[in-house]
């Protein structure tokens, strides 16, 4: 794709960053045609919630009496179940009158109307599968039905979020899959993931909404959920949840209409990258913080992003280098000197730019992490940074 000379730095970027996804994506057996949007004339979508209000799983104690012994699983399950709910129901008292799927939904559906081509409707979602022999006999039906009122294609949106893990760590999901009508042969689908978290060099790359949460790291299990676990997010009437939560779903239909080639942005291309590093797909991963990058020079997210994934492919020096210039240049990124500590300490063995670096993460209001501590004191005086 040629782009020619004197084209705004807008464009440039955005037909950049689509070439390097596309030729990322090009092993992937994932299926990626966003174009076809624009090569049919009649296209239908659907948005839908999981679930009805905030999902809350932030009790760990089913995980660790897991790992304590499996056969006390179904008491873990029934404490969590009691806590979690207490969590939910501080969470309603307090925004009582805001509505995060109907947010989320509306939100999804309004963006796709704004971009998708002039003939594209909102249809319903997948419905009951009552009469019919499977879920796919359902869908096979609906397609056929959409191809009978002139659709050629549609985009169904099925939308998760919640609070996860004993940090209360705020996570969306959004899940988009194009089918071709009637055929329903799958165009694109991708599933989109923002969190409240930084990226850390020691995240669990797994889907954050899942049960046992990725970020709970058995070196640093809680064995009770405190009430403070919701705290920060409740403080003045529910102020900080309910402005992340707005942050977080303009940040998913960025990403979405990134993905779609609608409308390419830095922060969109970000949090694809978010979404790529998660399901450890690093060289797509890469393609997009690359091209936020290319859009927003300045873009911390993607450049702590970028060095994530390159240490994960093992290159660890250079994840390292171009994190000591990010943190030289911005000397309060908390993330990135989290992040040297870890790989210092865990991949290099330099432990006394490691301890400095842990310091620094901590000064800056950074998560402890055990891993970390453990190896320094086996190998700094305990002293230095007790």
């Amino acid at each position: 794709m040629h782009v020619p000379l004197g084209t705004p730095s807008y464009i440039r970027f955005g037909v950049m960053l689509l070439i390097a996804v596309a030729v990322a994506m090009g092993c992937a057996t994932t299926p990626h045609e966003p174009e076809a949007l624009q090569e049919t004339s009649q296209q239908a979508y659907s948005v839908r919630t999981a679930h009805d209000e905030l999902y809350v799983a932030v009790s760990p104690v089913r995980r660790s009496v897991q790992i304590v012994h499996s056969s006390v699983a179904v008491v873990g399950a029934t404490v969590d179940a009691v806590v979690n709910d207490r969590f939910q129901r501080r969470i309603r008292e307090t925004l009582p009158e805001y509505d995060f799927g109907a947010e989320f939904e509306n939100a999804v559906s309004a963006s796709l109307g704004a971009h998708m081509p002039p003939n594209s409707h909102r249809v319903p979602p997948m419905g009951s599968t009552a009469g019919y022999q499977s879920r796919r006999q359902a869908q096979e039906a609906r397609f056929q039905a959409l191809a009978r009122d002139g659709h050629e294609l549609v985009l169904d949106n099925r939308l998760t979020y919640g609070l996860y893990g004993p940090e209360a760590t705020l996570v969306t999901k959004l899940e988009s899959t194009m089918y071709a009508l009637p055929s329903g042969r799958r165009l694109f689908d991708q599933t989109i993931y923002t969190r409240s978290e930084p990226v850390y060099a020691n995240m669990e790359l797994r889907d954050p909404t899942f049960t046992y949460p990725p970020n709970l790291d058995v070196h640093n299990i809680r064995f009770a959920a405190e009430d403070d676990a919701l705290d920060a997010w409740l403080m003045d009437s529910g102020a900080p949840l309910r402005d992340a939560f707005d942050e977080a779903v303009t940040h998913s239909t960025e990403a979405l209409l990134t993905a779609l080639e609608l409308e390419v942005t830095p922060d969109g291309a970000y949090w694809m990258g978010v979404s790529h590093l998660l399901r450890r797909r690093y060289d797509t991963a890469r393609a997009y913080f690359e091209g936020a990058l290319a859009g927003d020079p300045g873009h911390l997210g993607a450049a702590n992003g970028l060095a994530v994934t390159l240490a994960r492919k093992g290159e660890h020096e250079e994840a390292i280098a171009m994190t000591e210039s990010l943190v030289e240049e911005h000397p309060n990124f908390m993330p990135g000197w989290f992040n040297l500590a870890w790989w210092r300490a865990r991949e290099t063995g330099a432990y006394n730019e490691a301890l400095e670096a842990y310091q620094r993460a901590l000064e800056l209001d950074g998560p402890r992490n055990r891993r970390i501590e453990r190896t320094l004191d086996r190998t700094v005086d305990v002293g230095q940074w007790r």
